[in-house]
């Protein structure tokens, strides 16, 4: 079973948590503009004034790309695994990660589309 760790567990987590979401233009680094944006949208987050269509449009694709490492729009097995060991307490368990893929692959073409993504990303 593939267990998440919790952001508070670990502080660079939670560093790279707050840059993948607020680096708008995905040059590692957040500048003063996407720094006031991604502050007012997360205050939006944490008050639950944030619609479904805002997480969609804002987060999402920033939480995807972040975790699709070649790009090509969809995630395969090597890279949803690669995204476990980096936001879980991985132990070489290919079983979890055999059903994670199969829980979200939703047609089964062996990868996660962003729209099958989307449908279990929501917070």
């Amino acid at each position: 079973m593939i267990e998440l760790m919790s952001v508070n567990d670990n502080p660079a987590l939670q560093v790279g948590a707050l840059i993948m979401l607020m680096d708008e233009n995905g040059d590692g680094t957040i500048s003063k503009t996407e720094y006031l944006l991604s502050g007012l949208l997360l205050i939006r987050f944490a008050n639950d004034e944030m619609t479904e269509a805002e997480w969609d449009r804002v987060f999402l694709p920033r939480i995807f790309g972040h975790f699709d490492y070649n790009g090509d729009g969809a995630l395969d097995r090597g890279e949803l695994e690669s995204s476990v060991k980096v936001l879980g307490k991985y132990e070489n368990d290919q079983s979890s990660i055999d059903e994670a893929m199969i829980g979200h692959d939703r047609n089964g073409d062996g990868v996660i589309s962003f729209e099958e993504f989307k449908e279990t990303a929501r917070p």
